[in-house]
């Protein structure tokens, strides 16, 4: 599978995920740019296991009201860009595509991997953040955090739709990471909170309800997609096989049937001449009104009696296959449909 569904239903191709982005910005995926600020110092900070185990924590602890700012969040390279010390990764690859996530790869992520948003039967919210299993099996072991801070074990069916969206939207600002400034997680937490003094607990979580009920949306778009794909491929498996047992009788009843339309038609195009050509000698006065419309009368019925004979020929034909295949009724459009489709494929 080299895509995956976003929220719009749209596939996006996570092995070629587009990582140019315009000098001295960051392109997102929704197509905002944001302004970046060049590092002064390059060197990369190194943090120590405690201090990421700390940092780890302060970002679950948060992490629902970091998803309530999420566009404030994707407001600002800075906050984009701030550094989540999780560690994800895959059995034989390592941590490749994982390394340094950020605020805004994580909120992208949630956004665009139904899946990632888990509501429970018994309506408990939560957020995916640790992501780890195999890529052959599919067996993982995941970690998500609901809305007290509880950390719990999850394993997903299709753990490839998982991490390859993510590895995909990572990679895709590897160089952002390493060129441009980012905010500490204390420094985005301190931000929202100064900014937060007019906001109030029931903004902050109807802004969380409406990023879940787009998630479960999300979900649905798949579903139907794939139930589309799933009865797609049932269809013409027994398109294939009703015309693998039904096909010559379907091909010499449709035959009989196209020849004897064909011999009617021609027959009704002749008196359509004759009834011109009755108009004609009216028009030239070589008869007169009452004989051509004695004439007129005569042509109309035996085209009015052909034409039933056409409906006649179509109902004798569909009453004859239906009889022997034994279905709900097929119409001429559909019996032409499978004549056509199998011709095709026989002469390609």
């Amino acid at each position: 599978m080299g895509y995956y569904i976003n929220s719009k239903g749209e596939k996006i191709n996570v092995s070629g995920y587009n990582t140019e982005h315009p000098d001295g910005k960051i392109l997102l995926l929704d197509g905002t740019e944001l302004t970046c600020y060049e590092k002064q110092d390059v060197t990369d900070d190194k943090i120590d296991e405690e201090e990421k185990m700390r940092l780890l924590k302060l970002f679950t602890d948060n992490a629902f009201y970091l998803l309530a700012h999420r566009e404030r969040i994707l407001s600002d390279s800075r906050m984009f860009l701030c550094r989540v010390p999780s560690k994800s990764g895959l059995m034989y690859s390592g941590y490749s595509g994982f390394q340094k996530p950020t605020l805004g790869i994580y909120l992208e992520w949630w956004r665009e991997c139904p899946g990632a948003m888990i509501t429970g039967k018994d309506g408990t919210r939560s957020l995916v953040y640790h992501l780890a299993g195999s890529p052959l099996s599919g067996a993982n072991w995941c970690k998500s955090v609901n809305e007290n801070g509880e950390i719990h074990e999850v394993k997903f069916n299709l753990f490839i739709s998982h991490w390859r969206p993510f590895v995909g939207i990572n990679t895709r600002y590897t160089s952002a990471k390493q060129r441009y400034q980012a905010y500490s997680l204390e420094e985005v937490l301190e931000i929202l909170h100064a900014e937060d003094k007019e906001e109030n607990n029931t903004s902050l979580s109807l802004a969380i309800t409406i990023e879940f009920m787009r998630s479960s949306i999300a979900g649905l778009n798949m579903k139907i997609e794939e139930l589309n794909r799933s009865k797609q491929d049932l269809n013409d498996s027994y398109e294939d096989l009703f015309y693998k047992v039904y096909g010559e009788d379907m091909r010499l009843i449709y035959a009989k049937y196209r020849e004897h339309e064909q011999r009617i038609n021609s027959e009704i195009e002749h008196e359509k001449e004759s009834r011109r050509a009755l108009k004609a000698r009216l028009r030239q006065e070589v008869i007169t009104k009452k004989e051509y419309d004695l004439q007129l009368r005569q042509i109309n019925g035996r085209i009015k009696d052909m034409q039933k004979q056409l409906l006649n020929s179509e109902f004798d034909c569909l009453e004859e296959l239906n009889a022997i295949t034994g279905t709900e009724p097929l119409n001429i459009s559909q019996i032409e449909h499978y004549i056509t489709k199998y011709s095709k494929n026989n002469n390609e």
